[in-house]
């Protein structure tokens, strides 16, 4: 059986700047793919003003909107499903995870 590697020098010792830098591209390529798959966030953003071209740097996140529970519960309701916020298809989806509904319904939410 292979050794489990749990120390990764490269990433666990960068610096600062460039550990903002792998950020920063991540948030970009996940707000791009958000923008492209899901009706609801590409509604969302249009609403604020905003789209993932608009992306550049850390701060300009602050410009991008906030999604609440109540607004994941309703676009199940409009959409079907697992709502209008689902952005990968369904034959990606691998485990359908679901709240307790405590707090109003319970909120479904496909992970990959």
């Amino acid at each position: 059986m292979a050794e489990k590697i749990y120390w990764n020098e490269k990433m666990e010792t960068i610096s600062a700047e460039e550990q903002k830098a792998l950020e920063t591209e991540g948030l970009k390529k996940q707000l791009d793919y958000v923008y492209r798959m899901s009706p609801f966030y590409r509604k969302k953003f249009e609403e604020a003003g905003v789209n993932p071209d608009q992306f550049k740097k850390h701060e300009d996140l602050s410009r991008f909107p906030f999604t609440t529970k109540d607004e994941l519960r309703k676009s199940q309701e409009e959409f079907g499903g697992l709502g209008g916020h689902q952005c990968a298809p369904i034959s990606k989806i691998i485990r359908i995870q679901g709240t307790s509904g405590t707090t109003g319904r319970p909120l479904l939410i496909g992970l990959t």
